[in-house]
Protein backbone atom coordinates (compact mmCIF):
# COMPACT_ATOMS: atom_id res chain seq x y z
CA UNK A 1 0.00 0.00 0.00
CA UNK A 2 1.39 3.41 -0.89
CA UNK A 3 0.08 4.93 2.34
CA UNK A 4 2.10 2.50 4.47
CA UNK A 5 5.27 3.44 2.60
CA UNK A 6 4.79 7.20 3.07
CA UNK A 7 3.72 7.12 6.74
CA UNK A 8 7.28 6.64 8.14
CA UNK A 9 8.49 9.47 5.89
CA UNK A 10 5.79 11.80 7.17
CA UNK A 11 6.71 10.91 10.74
CA UNK A 12 10.40 11.66 10.13
CA UNK A 13 9.53 14.97 8.44
CA UNK A 14 7.28 15.94 11.37
CA UNK A 15 10.03 15.16 13.88
CA UNK A 16 12.51 17.23 11.85
CA UNK A 17 10.15 20.22 11.79
CA UNK A 18 9.57 19.95 15.54
CA UNK A 19 13.33 19.77 16.13
CA UNK A 20 13.92 22.93 14.06
CA UNK A 21 11.09 24.80 15.81
CA UNK A 22 12.54 23.73 19.16
CA UNK A 23 15.94 25.09 18.17
CA UNK A 24 14.37 28.41 17.19
CA UNK A 25 12.41 28.69 20.41
CA UNK A 26 15.21 27.72 22.75
CA UNK A 27 17.99 29.55 20.98
CA UNK A 28 19.83 26.40 20.00
CA UNK A 29 21.41 25.97 23.45
CA UNK A 30 19.93 22.53 24.05
CA UNK A 31 18.18 23.61 27.26
CA UNK A 32 14.45 23.16 27.35
CA UNK A 33 12.51 25.93 29.05
CA UNK A 34 9.82 24.50 31.28
CA UNK A 35 6.21 25.50 31.02
CA UNK A 36 4.03 27.13 28.43
CA UNK A 37 4.88 30.60 29.73
CA UNK A 38 8.60 30.19 29.04
CA UNK A 39 7.95 28.94 25.49
CA UNK A 40 5.54 31.76 24.68
CA UNK A 41 8.00 34.28 26.13
CA UNK A 42 10.75 32.88 23.89
CA UNK A 43 8.49 33.05 20.84
CA UNK A 44 7.46 36.63 21.56
CA UNK A 45 11.12 37.58 22.09
CA UNK A 46 12.04 36.16 18.68
CA UNK A 47 9.12 37.68 16.82
CA UNK A 48 9.19 41.09 18.44
CA UNK A 49 12.93 41.73 18.35
CA UNK A 50 14.22 39.80 15.38
CA UNK A 51 11.52 39.82 12.77
CA UNK A 52 9.55 43.01 13.35
CA UNK A 53 12.14 45.34 11.76
CA UNK A 54 12.51 42.98 8.80
CA UNK A 55 8.76 42.88 8.20
CA UNK A 56 8.43 46.64 8.67
CA UNK A 57 11.24 47.36 6.21
CA UNK A 58 9.84 44.96 3.63
CA UNK A 59 6.35 46.42 4.01
CA UNK A 60 7.67 49.96 3.57
CA UNK A 61 9.67 48.95 0.50
CA UNK A 62 6.65 47.23 -1.07
CA UNK A 63 4.40 50.23 -0.44
CA UNK A 64 7.00 52.62 -1.89
CA UNK A 65 7.37 50.44 -4.98
CA UNK A 66 3.60 50.28 -5.51
CA UNK A 67 3.16 54.04 -5.53
CA UNK A 68 6.26 55.02 -7.46
CA UNK A 69 5.50 56.18 -10.98
CA UNK A 70 7.01 53.98 -13.67
CA UNK A 71 10.03 55.57 -15.23
CA UNK A 72 9.35 54.12 -18.66
CA UNK A 73 6.49 52.46 -20.46
CA UNK A 74 6.71 48.70 -21.03
CA UNK A 75 5.98 49.44 -24.70
CA UNK A 76 9.17 50.91 -26.10
CA UNK A 77 9.17 52.43 -29.62
CA UNK A 78 11.22 49.54 -31.11
CA UNK A 79 8.87 46.97 -29.56
CA UNK A 80 5.80 48.86 -30.83
CA UNK A 81 7.16 48.97 -34.38
CA UNK A 82 8.04 45.25 -34.25
CA UNK A 83 4.51 44.40 -33.07
CA UNK A 84 3.00 46.70 -35.73
CA UNK A 85 4.92 44.99 -38.51
CA UNK A 86 4.14 41.48 -37.21
CA UNK A 87 0.42 42.22 -37.06
CA UNK A 88 0.38 43.89 -40.50
CA UNK A 89 2.38 41.12 -42.19
CA UNK A 90 0.10 38.31 -40.95
CA UNK A 91 -3.64 37.91 -41.40
CA UNK A 92 -4.16 36.40 -37.95
CA UNK A 93 -1.80 36.67 -35.00
CA UNK A 94 -2.48 35.02 -31.66
CA UNK A 95 -0.49 36.25 -28.69
CA UNK A 96 -0.81 33.35 -26.31
CA UNK A 97 0.68 31.42 -23.42
CA UNK A 98 2.55 28.57 -25.08
CA UNK A 99 2.69 27.53 -28.72
CA UNK A 100 0.27 26.13 -31.30
CA UNK A 101 1.54 22.64 -30.59
CA UNK A 102 1.77 23.05 -26.81
CA UNK A 103 -0.59 25.67 -25.37
CA UNK A 104 0.15 26.30 -21.70
CA UNK A 105 -3.21 27.80 -20.79
CA UNK A 106 -6.76 26.58 -21.30
CA UNK A 107 -7.86 29.87 -22.85
CA UNK A 108 -4.94 29.83 -25.29
CA UNK A 109 -5.76 26.23 -26.16
CA UNK A 110 -9.38 27.20 -26.88
CA UNK A 111 -8.25 29.93 -29.29
CA UNK A 112 -5.86 27.57 -31.07
CA UNK A 113 -8.57 24.93 -31.45
CA UNK A 114 -11.05 27.47 -32.86
CA UNK A 115 -8.53 28.70 -35.44
CA UNK A 116 -7.63 25.13 -36.38
CA UNK A 117 -11.33 24.28 -36.87
CA UNK A 118 -11.76 27.28 -39.15
CA UNK A 119 -8.76 25.89 -41.05
CA UNK A 120 -7.04 29.21 -41.60
CA UNK A 121 -3.28 29.78 -41.25
CA UNK A 122 -2.28 31.86 -38.25
CA UNK A 123 0.86 32.94 -36.44
CA UNK A 124 1.42 32.68 -32.70
CA UNK A 125 3.67 34.50 -30.26
CA UNK A 126 4.45 32.82 -26.95
CA UNK A 127 4.26 35.64 -24.39
CA UNK A 128 5.71 33.39 -21.68
CA UNK A 129 9.10 33.40 -23.41
CA UNK A 130 9.64 37.13 -23.01
CA UNK A 131 8.32 39.32 -20.20
CA UNK A 132 8.99 42.49 -22.25
CA UNK A 133 6.61 41.30 -24.98
CA UNK A 134 4.02 40.17 -22.42
CA UNK A 135 3.97 43.52 -20.60
CA UNK A 136 4.26 45.52 -23.83
CA UNK A 137 1.29 43.74 -25.39
CA UNK A 138 -0.90 44.64 -22.42
CA UNK A 139 -0.20 48.31 -23.14
CA UNK A 140 -0.35 47.93 -26.93
CA UNK A 141 -3.82 46.39 -26.93
CA UNK A 142 -5.08 47.97 -23.73
CA UNK A 143 -6.16 44.42 -22.84
CA UNK A 144 -4.72 43.00 -19.59
CA UNK A 145 -4.97 39.27 -20.26
CA UNK A 146 -3.88 36.63 -22.76
CA UNK A 147 -4.62 35.28 -25.30
CA UNK A 148 -5.04 38.26 -27.60
CA UNK A 149 -6.16 37.78 -31.20
CA UNK A 150 -5.43 40.19 -34.06
CA UNK A 151 -7.27 39.78 -37.35
CA UNK A 152 -6.40 41.87 -40.38
CA UNK A 153 -4.19 44.17 -38.31
CA UNK A 154 -6.94 44.91 -35.77
CA UNK A 155 -7.38 43.69 -32.23
CA UNK A 156 -10.32 41.26 -32.17
CA UNK A 157 -10.33 40.26 -28.49
CA UNK A 158 -9.53 37.53 -26.02
CA UNK A 159 -10.76 33.99 -25.64
CA UNK A 160 -14.28 34.86 -24.52
CA UNK A 161 -14.88 37.22 -27.44
CA UNK A 162 -13.32 34.78 -29.88
CA UNK A 163 -15.47 31.91 -28.60
CA UNK A 164 -18.62 34.02 -28.83
CA UNK A 165 -17.66 35.15 -32.35
CA UNK A 166 -17.06 31.54 -33.38
CA UNK A 167 -20.46 30.46 -32.04
CA UNK A 168 -22.33 33.34 -33.73
CA UNK A 169 -20.37 33.27 -37.00
CA UNK A 170 -18.95 36.77 -36.47
CA UNK A 171 -15.39 35.43 -36.25
CA UNK A 172 -15.55 33.80 -39.69
CA UNK A 173 -17.14 36.94 -41.15
CA UNK A 174 -14.40 39.13 -39.67
CA UNK A 175 -11.68 36.85 -41.04
CA UNK A 176 -13.28 36.77 -44.52
CA UNK A 177 -13.58 40.58 -44.58
CA UNK A 178 -9.94 40.94 -43.51
CA UNK A 179 -8.78 38.54 -46.24
CA UNK A 180 -10.91 40.32 -48.88
CA UNK A 181 -9.55 43.72 -47.85
CA UNK A 182 -6.01 42.40 -48.15
CA UNK A 183 -6.61 41.11 -51.69
CA UNK A 184 -7.99 44.46 -52.90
Amino acid sequence: CAMAATTPLLFVASVAVLYIVGKLIHGGNGKVNSGVYANSRAISRISSKSFQPVFANNRQARVKKLFQPRSESPLSPPLKSAIDSLIKENDIVLFMKGTKDFPQCGFSNTCVEILKRINIPFETVNVLENNVIREGMKVYSDWPTFPQVYIGGEFYGGCDIMLQGYETGDLVDTIEKALEAKEV
